[in-house]
């Protein structure tokens, strides 16, 4: 899978331009969508908040070592730009 483009911030008229992020829940071959999304200032920002939904999941779950789940992050036209094993 080819990485996209991550975009940083960005001033557009000196305002800080937000961008919308989408944290899709993946457990083997099951994928949850998240339909809503989440507008964060940066990647940086996107990729704190997969981590933090990773270790709530975890938290709340367990993890089992034999269990594959992700955080797939998608950028605003819904391309995949990172997948955060946990």
């Amino acid at each position: 899978m080819g990485a996209a483009p991550v975009p940083h911030r960005a001033q557009v008229c000196g305002v800080l331009r937000m961008y919308r992020y989408f944290f899709h829940f993946k457990r083997g071959r099951m994928t949850v969508l998240d339909q809503k999304g989440v507008e964060l200032a940066d990647f940086a920002a996107a990729e704190r908040e997969a981590t933090l939904r990773a270790l709530h999941i975890a938290l709340q779950h367990g993890v089992e070592s034999n269990d594959r789940r992700t955080i797939v992050i998608a950028d605003d036209a819904w391309r995949t730009v990172k997948e955060v094993p946990f």
